[in-house]
């Protein structure tokens, strides 16, 4: 199989590289990138695009793909809300839009987040503008795309947020992960799992455009 992974020097989106990194069916990794992630592999090519709004140089070098593991994202407590809005939206769409013309029968897997639901009105931001992303991506009637709806995610394999406070929640909390998985199991799930749900689903179909944490774990364990 050959991927697009956008958004791989966050969190989420470097635990799902390496994820396919270590895959034997994925043959060849697409990092569309604004800054480089600095990982050199056999499988891996890296563009670094620093606006999303003008692809038509990179077209050429976007098709032949079976899947996107689209990972963009943007600290909601660094931005403003036409910043979260601006990268969430119009650059996370146009992107999308387009490697799908490219590719019209490729696999679509993005993250929003536990709670979202752009079918009912909310007062928070963030909520607010991943529901719309979400009802704009349901819109454009694929066959394959999935939304991811994690909840707590725990970064494993050394992945570490790139916001500092995060690291330091992180850090706080990971000796307790094991207990939290146990107690909470429907509210978390972790990098490692999200990357090979991604994987599985590209091989296979499933019934839910959208998936909390109890799908996205049972989806790593090959479980439909």
């Amino acid at each position: 199989m050959n991927i697009i992974i956008t958004g791989s020097t966050g969190m989420i989106g470097k635990g799902v590289l390496l994820e396919c990194l270590d895959n034997p069916t994925i043959t060849s990794i697409l990092l569309v990138n604004r800054t480089p992630i600095n990982i050199k592999h056999p499988k891996l090519t890296e563009i670094i695009c620093a606006d999303w709004l003008q692809l038509s140089d990179i077209e050429k070098s976007l098709t032949g793909y079976d899947a996107c593991y689209f990972c963009l994202g943007a600290t909601v407590s660094t931005l403003s809300e036409a910043s979260f809005r601006h990268t969430s939206i119009t650059l996370s769409l146009h992107f999308i839009k387009t490697i799908l013309n490219l590719n019209p029968n490729m696999t679509l897997c993005t993250v929003t987040g536990m709670g979202v639901d752009g079918s009912k009105p909310t007062k928070n931001m963030w909520m607010g503008i991943k529901g719309e992303q979400e009802q704009a991506l349901v819109q454009l009637n694929l066959n394959k795309l999935y939304i991811f709806r994690p909840g707590y995610i725990q970064p494993m394999r050394g992945v570490r947020s790139k916001t500092m406070l995060y690291r330091l929640f992180y850090l706080f909390l990971s000796p307790f992960y094991p207990i939290i998985k146990r107690l909470l199991p429907t509210f978390t799930t972790s990098t490692v799992e999200i990357g090979k749900a991604m994987i599985y689903l590209t091989k296979h179909s499933h019934n839910h455009i959208f998936l909390e944490n109890n799908d996205i774990n049972k989806l790593a364990n090959g479980l439909a």
